[in-house]
């Protein structure tokens, strides 16, 4: 885990031991974090996203069963973001339900919409 991840979670990590919460337990905890890249409205990034707008699903994807929640652009999103195996370009749609009446239910959904082929 890098520095800056670290000191992202060190005010986690401070409450948590405040509250009694082991100390190893917290650690092995924060080690499972993982880099990311967060979706803000006010943030001073790059544009890779945006939340809501017009669903621009292929012709043969059928509607996801969740609210259309946002979607990002792969080929603005920084090669180090995240540690995931995500394609180089297109898009991904987000899809989900903020709140349930069942955690075991299933919230959301991704769909990856390739770059178009050129001819």
């Amino acid at each position: 885990m890098t520095p800056e991840m670290w000191d992202l979670l060190r005010p986690f990590r401070d409450e948590a031991i405040a509250r009694d919460i082991p100390v190893d337990d917290v650690e092995r905890w924060l080690g499972t974090a993982r880099p990311c890249a967060m979706l803000t409205r006010d943030g001073d990034g790059p544009v890779m996203g945006r939340f809501g707008g017009p669903l621009l699903l292929p012709a043969d994807v059928p509607d996801p069963a969740h609210p259309f929640v946002a979607s990002i652009d792969l080929a603005a999103l920084p090669a180090d973001a995240t540690d995931l195996p995500l394609p180089p370009d297109g898009h991904l749609l987000l899809f989900a339900f903020p709140e349930t009446a069942d955690d075991d239910d299933t919230v959301g959904s991704v769909v990856h919409v390739p770059v178009p082929a050129r001819p």
